[in-house]
């Protein structure tokens, strides 16, 4: 569990970008998902098996960004000789890794 933020000098009233927003929202499992997060989780576990970046909209990443469970990537996906080709996707926090494998381990037993 991560400790409350407290600030180190005085006048520091805002939380450091790390910790603003999602670290304080985690979900403590995935069964407070939708159907659309689930589906989105299992398609970034399977990204990470297969190297592909998985097709997710933006909605559905920003709010699981928004409970620490993904962050945006950029993944390299051809070269050229301009330069690497790249594309904006997300990928699991190894928050959200561990939670999903808890999650589908409690789900399969």
């Amino acid at each position: 569990m991560m400790r409350p933020w407290v600030p180190l000098a005085w006048g520091e009233t805002d939380p450091p970008p790390m910790l603003q927003g999602a670290s304080h929202k985690m979900t403590a499992s995935l069964d407070h998902l939708t159907k659309a997060e689930h589906r989105a989780i299992e398609d970034l576990f399977l990204q990470e098996i297969t190297g592909r970046p998985a097709g997710i909209s933006r909605r559905v990443g920003r709010a699981l960004i928004e409970k620490g469970l993904v962050e945006e990537t950029v993944f390299i996906i051809d070269y050229k000789p301009t330069g690497p080709v790249t594309r904006d996707a997300f990928r699991l926090t190894p928050i959200g890794h561990f939670r999903y494998c808890q999650w589908s381990d409690r789900r399969a037993s």
